[in-house]
């Protein structure tokens, strides 16, 4: 909301928005996500910016949510009582293209369920498995697409572990990570560990 200064031509949805986080109750949901698009259009030779709430993930440019949220919505098992979707109806290519990661407020993860940071952090710029959902084909950078097609000794050299690890696309490579917490923990920092630093710049 701050971007530009505050002076957007249009928000929609913004009364939605509203009306579900200003309650107190809202301050304990642990299931929160919202997807935001941002958008310009030129008119009278002037730029107008606009901003979108409640945009579908596939057409956002940017997704606010919790672990627990983004790992529903991508079809896991959370727990016994949840319905077991399985693997046909996983569908994580909304998290494909992911570029800039913030884990804001990390420290409140541990006291939650760090099983969930994990699966979501492993869910991240896995190459899509289909392109139904998407409305626009220019998302899809060249880069997150592509497999790795050899192993050079200077890329390997560089991020050793990502290639001990497997990895074969250059997306979580690139994706730069942002980790804010009040104090460090041996449970988060495994995890970012396992999937936050294999990255080869930022």
């Amino acid at each position: 909301m701050t971007c530009n200064h505050g002076k957007w031509k249009k928000v929609s949805k913004k009364k939605k928005f509203r009306d579900e986080y200003a309650a107190e109750d809202e301050a304990f949901n642990d299931f929160f996500r919202i997807g935001i698009s941002l958008n310009s259009s030129k008119k009278s030779g002037s730029t107008e910016l606009h901003l979108k709430l409640y945009e579908q993930f596939y057409a956002s440019d940017i997704i606010v949510a919790s672990p627990l949220a983004i790992r529903m919505l991508a079809g896991h098992k959370v727990d016994d009582k949840a319905n077991d979707l399985g693997e046909k109806a996983m569908d994580q290519d909304f998290l494909a293209s992911i570029e800039y990661l913030v884990l804001d407020q990390a420290e409140a993860f541990v006291f939650q369920n760090m099983e969930h940071v994990e699966e979501v952090l492993k869910a991240l710029n896995k190459t899509p498995k289909k392109l139904t959902q998407l409305n626009d084909i220019t998302r899809i950078r060249e880069l997150y697409s592509a497999k790795i097609p050899k192993v050079s000794k200077s890329v390997a050299d560089d991020a050793p572990e990502a290639f001990a690890r497997g990895v074969t696309s250059y997306a979580p490579l690139l994706r730069q990570n942002i980790v804010i917490s009040k104090f460090r923990n041996v449970d988060l920092d495994f995890a970012l560990n396992e999937s936050c630093s294999t990255n080869l710049f930022g």
